[in-house]
């Protein structure tokens, strides 16, 4: 059985534009019966309750056969609860904390970590990566991936999405305003969105919303391509909203706010996906999954006229400027069917559905055996591959602060950078926002 919150009725995503086509084209891919990681029956009987984010890869498991099928070949029932992202982390918090088992399986992501772990929330996944059993199932994911999800030496959360950063640009636009190349710094960024901007379309789109933080990331996007970490210095200093690279960032994303949406404080990640695919916006600074469903008919007024590229970061001595926010599934400390959720991770991080999700637009690739399939390769748009690829290359996991506290500091920051776009001060909301994380850090 699929349950719905009532907040993923009424969300709307240029996903649901194409959702016939995808759930038609998951239904080939990802049957049991030709499954990479075949599907235990041991289980059976078995209910499972897991919690998802409601992006478009949530919609496409509650919308297709992705879920039915594994109910079928497991004898398994799998409830799923798709909140949207403005409150599927405080939710999954909320019940983890609250100890009574209300989920077996969560989606997670690598911010989240600390806190869950250092609160005894989450239960390892060491014994099972270790088991010969689950050998092949291990072999599609690279070391640093893995590597990347861990938290003081143990694994917490398999991966079904590797996070990356990609610039997209609309190239006829670009070329209507003269602009030969995309822009490859963010001072040039900025002056790019300037020129770009015009009656008939918006010269960028970020994230605005403060919202679940988002906003935040967004600015942290930014950030690091300016030369911003956190803990710089490996002396556990996490105070650096009032470094220069924080200020400069926090100035720039004032100064782009003048050249997007009028309504830009309120937009999220998904609104800027439907502003590209739409022709209503030259520029896009977002995570490389979002990229695929640019190149969909059903979804996209833009299909070949978008170009990919990634922007090159200021840090001296240090390549790793891209954030990497690779998601994927923990089991709750307090379930009583560890084992089961296991063989639900091993069916929604494999091959087959990793591949279904990446090929419908919803996901980009955790697995090093899908991004290297020859049906992604011919089906994905070749600079987009590229684009992609680079920015793995330049992945850090440390986008956000790896600490208990993390979400506190990130929660601080989106206030920050709301006030920002309200016209507030850089300098100044940058300066409060520090204060509130020195307090949290002391």
């Amino acid at each position: 059985m699929v349950r719905q919150s009532l907040q993923f009725k009424n969300r709307i995503s240029i996903v649901t534009l194409g959702m016939v086509t995808l759930a038609g084209l998951v239904t080939s891919i990802s049957s049991p019966a030709n499954a990479a990681t075949p599907i235990s029956r041991a289980f059976a009987g078995t209910t499972l309750n897991v919690l998802v984010d409601a992006t478009p890869r949530g919609q496409l498991l509650l919308s297709s056969t992705i879920i039915k099928d594994f109910e079928k070949a497991s004898g398994m029932t799998i409830n799923v609860d798709a909140v949207p992202e403005s409150g599927v982390i405080t939710k999954a918090l909320l019940a983890l904390g609250a100890g009574q088992g209300q989920y077996d399986v969560i989606e997670n992501g690598a911010k989240s970590v600390p806190q869950e772990v250092d609160s005894n929330w989450l239960l390892p996944l060491d014994k099972y990566y270790a088991d010969s059993a689950n050998a092949s199932f291990m072999s599609g994911f690279s070391q640093g991936t893995i590597k990347s999800l861990s938290y003081k030496d143990h694994s917490y959360v398999t991966p079904f999405n590797m996070g990356g950063v990609v610039l997209y640009y609309n190239k006829e636009m670009l070329k209507a305003a003269k602009i030969k190349t995309p822009p490859n710094t963010t001072e040039q960024l900025v002056d790019d969105a300037r020129r770009l901007n015009s009656s008939d379309h918006f010269g960028v789109c970020f994230r605005g919303t403060r919202a679940s933080n988002s906003n935040s990331f967004g600015w942290i996007m930014l950030w690091m391509l300016n030369g911003g970490r956190w803990d710089p210095s490996g002396t556990g200093r996490y105070d650096v909203l009032t470094d220069a690279p924080a200020i400069k960032t926090a100035q720039q994303y004032q100064v782009l706010s003048h050249y997007a949406s009028p309504g830009i404080a309120s937009l999220n990640f998904d609104d800027c996906q439907t502003q590209m695919a739409q022709g209503k916006v030259a520029l896009w600074l977002d995570d490389a999954a979002l990229g695929p469903a640019l190149e969909i008919p059903a979804k996209s007024t833009v299909v070949g006229k978008v170009g990919y590229s990634v922007l090159t970061g200021k840090a001296a001595g240090d390549e790793k400027y891209v954030p990497g926010a690779v998601w994927g599934y923990s089991i709750a400390k307090t379930t009583t069917r560890a084992d089961a959720a296991w063989e639900l991770i091993k069916y929604l991080s494999g091959k087959d559905v990793n591949l279904a999700t990446t090929l419908a637009g919803a996901s980009a690739p955790a697995r090093t055996d899908v991004l290297d399939d020859p049906g992604v390769i011919a089906k994905l748009n070749p600079s987009y591959m590229a684009a992609l690829k680079l920015s793995w290359s330049h992945v850090n996991p440390a986008y956000s602060p790896l600490i208990s506290q993390g979400g506190a500091i990130r929660s601080a920051l989106a206030l920050a950078v709301s006030q920002i776009l309200s016209g507030s001060s850089p300098t100044g909301a940058m300066t409060q926002a520090n204060n509130t994380v020195k307090q949290l850090t002391k």
